[in-house]
């Protein structure tokens, strides 16, 4: 049950004044060791489960210990409405001793498409929602820490500039109220520098070469060390930590020339029925590095990456990691042709989405399609992934009979599955006939019950369908060929 309206619309009429009173910019006094240590929270995207485990194993909000939560806290995850409450109210309780940094979902066109607009509608009403937008608009850009020091700490959600002049004098310029979305390129409309400014913030990336170039995203750039070195070296800092990407070990470390450091910091554990650790990074003093926590509130589901409560599809997977791919493509095509090779393409996806198992050249047919291959078959691998970018995927209509919504969702079930072959396969050849077959389906609906009825089809029909080569028998390549994830 969500808190009772009354009660949500009296957390948000408090924590309003609060967070306008305070600068774009967070200023937090450095820890050590007779005074606080800071503990620095990535994208929680509605996990309220990470949310209560960070409080649960390092204390709440205190004169000995301050948090720093850098944004993200809704959308995708069940429970953004509760993880952002909890955060207001903690805020009320301890305004000196947690601090808010705005994200690139606190934002009303973006959580208008990736599920907090509908969750708030759902819990609440519309009203509310409008009312979390008057919050996101009010919410501090950025944080810096010991900014006295020389070693100072510069945490932001997305990264840096493309304007290499910018500082955080300039920062403090933004009038950030004006703001309901981020997202301030729009058709007839000239971006001004501090229009630009807000979106690098939330949306940047930094990437492995020099400079600055437009971001794969459509919004923010792709930064390099070395304009990280010259950020933090002209504003007389040392670190500087970000979040924004989702990390397989939670955080993720980058030396920076200079004797300076760059740090990603994700802190939703299994995002999206993915299996990846979140992390906090704890500042115990500014003269050491920060400390990498790595945990999971939940253990991760069988076969984590190919399922969610609702049976994610791989589909779900590529376009989720998008940005990550498409780096790791252009990283093998250094003369960017805009093309790999079929073997290279197999690689990249087993490496990438941490799916070795998967046989990935039958696969290729259905998931790349015509339009993305050249006249030497090979891989157009920006038309594949925008094949699967979200814009497309949340256009189609897929319409699936029993029998495909059957396969898929015995794909979403891969290790089950594999776990009823290596069970069934007694002769160890790495295949299943139909009596083994009928043995799987049996283990599938006892697990499912009557949660997914597609898979009360008849299994010799549904043999037949997997048994693509006619031959009898069934193996895990004609499984996954058989799913058929791609439009």
């Amino acid at each position: 049950m969500p808190l009772a309206p009354k009660f949500a619309m009296m957390i948000c009429s408090q924590v309003l004044p609060i967070l306008e009173s305070e600068p774009n910019i967070n200023k937090i006094g450095a820890p050590g060791p007779n005074g606080h240590k800071i503990i620095v929270v990535g994208d929680l995207h509605g996990s309220l489960g990470d949310l209560q485990k960070i409080i649960m194993d390092n204390g709440p909000p205190s004169q000995e210990l301050v948090y720093v939560f850098n944004g993200d806290f809704v959308d995708r995850g069940r429970h953004g409405v509760e993880v952002l409450l909890v955060l207001l109210a903690m805020k009320i309780l301890h305004p000196q001793y947690i601090y808010l940094d705005r994200g690139n979902h606190e934002d009303q066109a973006i959580t208008t498409s990736y599920g907090f607009k509908e969750e708030t509608k759902e819990k609440y009403d519309e009203q509310m929602y409008k009312i979390f937008i008057k919050v996101f608009k009010r919410i501090p850009l950025c944080s810096v820490v010991g900014e006295e020091t020389g070693d100072g700490v510069f945490i932001v959600h997305g990264g840096l500039f493309a304007d290499e002049t910018v500082g955080l004098k300039d920062i403090l310029t933004i009038k950030r109220k004006k703001y309901a979305s981020t997202l301030t390129r729009r058709k007839g409309r000239v971006q001004s520098r501090t229009d630009r400014m807000l979106e690098d913030m939330m949306w940047s990336d930094p990437w492995d070469k020099p400079g600055v170039t437009p971001s794969d995203r459509g919004s923010g750039i792709l930064f390099g060390v070395d304009v990280v070195e010259s950020f933090l070296r002209a504003n007389n800092l040392k670190t500087l930590i970000r979040s924004h990407e989702c990390i397989e070990e939670g955080a993720e470390y980058h030396r920076v020339p200079g004797n300076m450091h760059l740090y990603t910091v994700f802190s939703s554990s299994n995002y999206t029925g993915g299996n990846n650790f979140a992390a906090i990074l704890i500042l115990e003093d500014l003269k050491s590095k920060p400390k990498i926590v790595r945990f999971r509130s939940t253990l991760p589901p069988p076969r984590a990456q190919m399922q969610s409560s609702n049976a994610v599809r791989l589909q779900d997977l590529i376009c989720r990691r998008h940005f990550r791919l498409l780096r790791t493509f252009q990283e093998s095509d250094p003369s960017r042709t805009g093309a790999v090779s079929p073997d290279t393409w197999c690689s990249i996806m087993a490496g990438t989405l941490k799916m070795p198992e998967i046989a990935w050249e039958p696969m290729m047919a259905a998931l790349v399609g015509e339009k993305a291959r050249d006249k030497d078959r090979n891989i157009l691998y920006a038309t594949f992934l925008k094949r699967h970018s979200m814009k497309n995927y949340g256009s189609k209509k897929l319409e699936f009979d029993d029998s495909n919504t059957a396969v898929t969702s015995l794909y979403a079930n891969y290790d089950m599955l594999k776990a009823v072959f290596r069970q069934w396969d007694t002769n160890n050849d790495g295949s299943v006939d139909l009596e083994e077959f009928c043995a799987a389906m049996t283990i599938l609906k006892e697990v499912h019950g009557n949660s997914s009825p597609e898979l009360q089809i008849d299994p010799n029909e549904l043999f037949e369908q997997i048994d693509l080569d006619g031959s009898g028998v069934i193996n895990l390549n004609e499984l996954c060929e058989a799913s058929r994830l791609a439009a």
